[in-house]
């Protein structure tokens, strides 16, 4: 059996090709979204790239090297479906989403996956892959929060899922009870930058809250942190981060772990 990764951009990727080789002694295929910025790491795996929308040759490939569960992982940025030129089971797949185009990323997803699916393909979550790797690792949180940090992150936590409903994004930043920012199209570093440039060492306790969005499928979107995004916070002079243990994606523990302990920042475990 051969797993396929459908992949964007990020390191996540690589690391889980490495897993299903090293963990699971099993085959792995990687089909790379044509025009994202991938890790070239990628390109030692059996690989090809593909532009969205050819589907088509996506099932042919994965066929080819018997396939049975796919992995979606990486930041692929939504592109303007009319400049897709899609084959002809992309145009089956194009005609399903553009119906739940207004129902927000979730549901294309979900139409997405549940389209694989009916090809006899089985969608698995990248956490399944890395716990796997990581099952004996604990990241360093931290046990005492002073009151005024809490009370912003439960601020934070009660923002994010009232903004659910409209399918925005896993992120805010809250600092003295005001809302900094709030994640958009661009992703959570550049959400880190932008928040960063209002505060200066001392002046505040910026706080990033990252957890999913209220009924998020996590098989495709799970909230991803790596030591890239404590070391940025740290730069920038956030406080503290507050994730789910339970539903939030490492890219690896022991790198996360080192840059707590080098940054000294505060990790809350919001579960």
């Amino acid at each position: 059996m051969s797993y396929c990764i459908i992949s964007g951009a990020g390191e996540i990727p690589f690391e889980i090709g490495n897993s299903i080789i090293n963990e699971l002694q099993e085959r792995v295929f990687f089909i790379i979204i044509e025009g994202v910025n991938y890790d070239k790491k990628l390109e030692k795996f059996d690989h090809i790239i593909l532009p969205i929308g050819k589907i088509s040759k996506a099932m042919q490939e994965m066929r080819k090297r018997n396939v049975k569960k796919i992995i979606f992982v990486g930041g692929i940025k939504m592109p303007n479906l009319s400049n897709v030129k899609p084959d002809l089971q992309g145009s089956i797949l194009l005609t399903k989403i553009l119906l739940k185009k207004q129902k927000g990323d979730n549901a294309i997803l979900s139409e997405v996956g549940n389209f694989f699916e009916s090809n006899g393909f089985e969608i698995i979550g990248a956490d399944e892959i890395l716990k796997q790797k990581n099952q004996n690792e604990d990241i360093l949180y931290t046990q005492n929060l002073d009151q005024s940090i809490f009370e912003d992150i439960k601020l934070g936590i009660n923002i994010l899922n009232i903004i659910s409903e409209f399918d925005i994004g896993q992120a805010i930043v809250v600092a003295n009870s005001r809302i900094i920012g709030i994640e958009g199209i661009e992703g959570t570093d550049e959400l880190i930058k932008r928040c960063g440039k209002y505060y200066k060492t001392g002046d505040a306790k910026m706080i990033l809250i990252k957890m999913p969005k209220i009924l998020q499928n996590l098989k495709f979107d799970m909230p991803t942190i790596g030591a890239n995004t404590i070391s940025l916070m740290h730069e920038k002079n956030f406080q503290c981060l507050a994730i789910s243990n339970e539903k939030t994606l490492f890219t690896n523990k022991n790198s996360i772990n080192n840059a707590i302990k080098k940054t000294k920042l505060s990790v809350f475990n919001i579960d």
